[in-house]
Order: structure tokens, then C-alpha cells, then sequence
């Protein structure tokens, strides 16, 4: 009889082994399943990361294309005005010169023609002289 409770006791301390040994074994499934989980969370981060990544690389490199084609078209725009300005100004000297040597008739002539001309200069830059305010607005 003490053999059977021997081995009835041996057979208890194993089944209670057997149950924590269980219990360690879903324990340990479970962190699995957590670092697993893990895992797949820095994958999907990495992923947004790495699209994150390009798209400021895409907007630099648009913003970049932008600058480049102000610049190009400010160097154009700049020269076709410089060339303008000059006109403007050449015209200008025009009627001073007539006003210093008292051709007076020939002032009115100079004028149409010069407001004909501003009106054409006006419209290449996409304003209609004749549609602008009278007085222009103070500046804050």
C-alpha cells in the first residue's frame, strides 16, 4: 500500500508538473503572440515611415521644380520689364524735352500715342489701364 500512495503521490506531483508546465507553455504562447504582434506593428510603422519618406521627398522635389521655374520666370519677366521701364522712361524724357523747348502743339500728339502705347504695354501684363482705379489706393 505504500507503493501505491508512493506512486499515487508520484503520479499527482507529475499531473501538477504536467499543469504548470502547461501553464508556462500558454504563458509562453502568449508573449509569442504579443512579440508577433509586435513585429507586425513595426512592419505597418516602418511602412508608413518609408511612404512618409517619399512623399516629403516627392514635395521637396516639387517644391524645388517650383523654385526653379520662378526663378526661370522672374529672369524672363525681369527682362521684359527692364526693357519696359525703359520705354516708359524714354517717353517720359520724350515730353520733357518737348515741354523745355516749348513745342507745346506736339505734346497732345505724344500723348495719345503714348497712352495708346502704355494701353498695349498694359495689356501684354494682363492689365486694362481703363478698368484701374482713378486715384490708387493709399498703402498701410
Amino acid at each position: 500500500m505504500t507503493e501505491k500512495n508512493s506512486l499515487r503521490q508520484d503520479i499527482e506531483a507529475l499531473c501538477t508538473e504536467r499543469d504548470a508546465l502547461e501553464k508556462e507553455v500558454e504563458a509562453l504562447k502568449a508573449k509569442r503572440d504579443d512579440l508577433f504582434e509586435g513585429v507586425r506593428d513595426a512592419e505597418q510603422m516602418k511602412s508608413v515611415a518609408w511612404d512618409s519618406f517619399y512623399a516629403l521627398a516627392d514635395h521637396l522635389k516639387a517644391e524645388e521644380k517650383q523654385r526653379e521655374f520662378a526663378n526661370n520666370y522672374w529672369e524672363h519677366v525681369s527682362g521684359d520689364l527692364k526693357i519696359d521701364m525703359e520705354f516708359v522712361l524714354s517717353r517720359g524724357l520724350r515730353f520733357k524735352r518737348l515741354l523745355s523747348q516749348g513745342q507745346f502743339e506736339l505734346v497732345s500728339q505724344e500723348l495719345d500715342i503714348f497712352e495708346k502705347e502704355l494701353d498695349d504695354l498694359g495689356r501684354s501684363f494682363g492689365v486694362e489701364l481703363d478698368r484701374l482705379p482713378e486715384e490708387p489706393s493709399p498703402i498701410d
